[in-house]
């Protein structure tokens, strides 16, 4: 289900069929990303990283 949702939302983005909400657009100011970052990281996701012991290792990073 995952992969097909995610071919969905960048076959959106590919064809630029996607509405941004006021609020989304506030969100993004205040953490001076623009749509074309969100556009990039949903074509381009980073490659997941494995720890040394096998086990995904997620990060999260907030701008302030």
């Amino acid at each position: 289900m995952y992969s097909r949702v995610l071919k969905q939302m960048r076959e959106a983005v590919r064809l630029r069929h996607y509405i941004v909400t006021l609020h989304a657009v506030e969100e993004m100011d205040d953490d001076d990303f623009s749509i074309f970052d969100v556009e990039h990281c949903i074509l381009h996701p980073p490659t997941p990283k494995m720890s040394i012991t096998g086990k995904l290792v997620i990060i999260t990073v907030y701008a302030t």
